[in-house]
């Protein structure tokens, strides 16, 4: 690969591009005058992109099975709600939420360590304690 000098008409007329997409777009840095300048030549970088994971989509999509419901009134549709709070260490916070009236029915007991079988009982124990 050799080096061959750019003659100064074609250094005049990048240079004047520049100046005009800075007349138009004044809060422009340089950063964003230069990418504007190589989308305009068709200019693109030749090192590899971002590399986005290639996963089938498809298989984590879940349907949404209240979509068309229409939530009727208190205890009609309820969710599960598990959230982490910072202590020295982690601990969970699993609850019991009504959709309807957007209240905590059940759970509420901080856990260090959550399972399935104790997730599953969270709501029988929010119908078993709800009014």
């Amino acid at each position: 690969m050799t080096y061959r000098p750019v003659s100064r008409a074609d250094e005049t007329v990048i240079a004047n591009r520049i100046a005009e997409i800075y007349v138009r777009y004044p809060v422009y840095g340089y950063r964003r005058i230069a990418e504007e300048l190589a989308l305009e030549m068709g200019l693109k970088a030749i090192y590899p992109g971002p590399c986005k994971p290639m996963r089938d989509l498809t298989a984590y999509r879940y349907p949404y099975l209240l979509k068309g419901l229409v939530v009727a009134g208190p205890h009609h549709v309820w969710q599960m709600d598990i959230t982490y709070l910072k202590n020295p260490s982690w601990v969970c916070l699993p609850e019991c939420v009504d959709r309807c009236v957007h209240a905590v029915c059940g759970g509420m007991e901080l856990e260090q360590h959550i399972g399935y079988s104790q997730l599953f009982a969270y709501p029988r124990n929010g119908l078993v304690q709800a009014p």
